[in-house]
């Protein structure tokens, strides 16, 4: 068995056990090295922030500033489950008080920020809220609903399962004590959808139609398969970068009707306030889409410039398969060709249990769709000078694990990342 680290082995406990004082899991957090944060994806944190941070920031700002996410992603999460797990427990134990009144009283619930919301709703519509994994995204959906609105959160299935349950068991416990039936009463306007689910668009159409509020992390962009493949997405500029993003937002709002608002949940060092762009109405053609999703992700991009820290999603960016203009997202390298890597572009990083390739060129990663031994042999026979034949090399994935290996080795190939020997 490995070696862990004491104290990773006390963060790790402390991440499970929501009933520890506040005060204590903040401290195990903070307490983690830099090493000690490794374990927690740090690896993969500081190699996307040096993707899209601009070069006038030094490489030891950088490290610094990944390490801070880190652990604000630890603590955000321990932070969002602890309230709700003991709101849960105060409320069994039939307390006279409304427990944890702080959520009442957070910065999101009670902005003036946010009460464009207000004025967009009595147009008839609904409001499509597009935020990134950024300060307190976590507590944006329970405040509106705290604020009154009929809130909708489309969630990934892991974060879906951790949450839901929580929430609705919070809901279940409030409703049957009458003491906290009022402070509390419009949690019971929050909903969760798993993104798995089929049925996901539609419901969240007609949410918008009945005057909801939907909230949708759009910094969630995974993969490039999708039951509407390449015209589910977009290209866009992020960071002076091309990235090919799902455009999902957008075409929910245009078919809806309902404009779009992009909430910045900021956690700031003295007051947390959230940033709230302009209402964005979206007409149902490419280029409106494309307009308005450019102005929703150049909204985050210089809400992460005033303090990068709090973007817990970039950790997700290097599955955002950034191209160059002229790709064509659905070229696979085809069988029967010998390929390498061009010279010193690519580098193998470990990140914590996965392996990511650095394209040093165009600032960016590849996280090839296997396992880490298999990744890293991939990487040692691309980068022999005479090559590797691709059949070869591929030969004993799955079938669907290969074509997803030779959809990302196309864009390599696209992106002059590596060459027919």
């Amino acid at each position: 068995m490995a070696f862990i680290p004491f104290r990773v082995q006390q963060a790790k406990e402390a991440l499970r056990d929501l009933s520890l004082s506040p005060d204590v899991a903040r401290k195990c957090f903070d307490e983690l090295s830099a090493e000690e944060l490794r374990y927690f994806e740090l690896g993969l944190i500081n190699a996307n922030f040096r993707t899209v941070l601009p070069n006038t920031v030094h490489r030891h700002s950088v490290t610094a500033i990944a390490e801070e996410c880190t652990r604000r992603y630890l603590w955000g999460g321990w932070e969002y489950y602890s309230f709700f797990a003991r709101l849960s427990d105060q409320c069994n134990a039939n307390t006279s008080e409304p427990p944890l009144q702080q959520l009442q009283y957070h910065p999101l619930t009670k902005c003036d920020d946010l009460s464009v919301i207000d004025k967009l709703i009595e147009h008839g519509s609904g409001v499509l809220i597009c935020s990134f994994h950024f300060g307190h995204f976590r507590f944006l959906p329970t405040a509106l609903a705290l604020r009154g609105f009929n809130t909708v959160c489309a969630l990934d299935s892991s974060t879906y399962e951790s949450t839901n349950g929580l929430i609705e068991a919070a809901k279940s416990c409030i409703a049957a004590l009458p003491a906290c039936k009022d402070t509390y009463a419009n949690l019971r306007n929050i909903h969760f959808i798993d993104v798995r689910d089929p049925t996901t668009t539609l419901r969240l159409a007609r949410a918008l139609h009945r005057g909801a509020v939907v909230v949708l992390f759009v910094d969630g962009n995974r993969g490039t398969d999708s039951t509407r493949g390449v015209q589910a997405r977009e290209t866009i500029k992020f960071f002076d970068r091309n990235v090919f993003v799902k455009n999902g937002a957008a075409r929910i709002a245009a078919s809806a009707k309902a404009p779009l608002l992009a909430v910045a949940a900021c956690r700031g060092e003295h007051e947390d306030r959230p940033a709230v762009g302009s209402p964005i109405f979206v007409e149902d053609n490419p280029s409106s889409i494309t307009c308005a999703l450019q102005e929703i992700y150049a909204f985050f991009e210089r809400q992460i410039l005033l303090s990068p820290e709090n973007w817990e999603g970039v950790r997700l960016l290097h599955q955002w398969q950034p191209l160059s203009e002229s790709n064509e997202r659905q070229a696979i390298v085809p069988d029967g060709i010998r390929v390498r890597f061009a010279g010193g572009r690519i580098e193998l990083r470990q990140t914590d249990n996965r392996i990511v390739w650095m394209d040093l060129a165009l600032r960016t990663a590849y996280s090839p769709p296997i396992a880490s031994d298999q990744a890293a042999a991939l990487f040692c026979a691309l980068s022999n000078p005479v090559g590797t034949d691709i059949s070869a090399a591929t030969a004993g994935l799955a079938h669907d694990v290969r074509n997803k290996v030779l959809l990302m080795l196309g864009h390599m190939l696209c992106d002059g990342a590596i060459c027919v020997v």
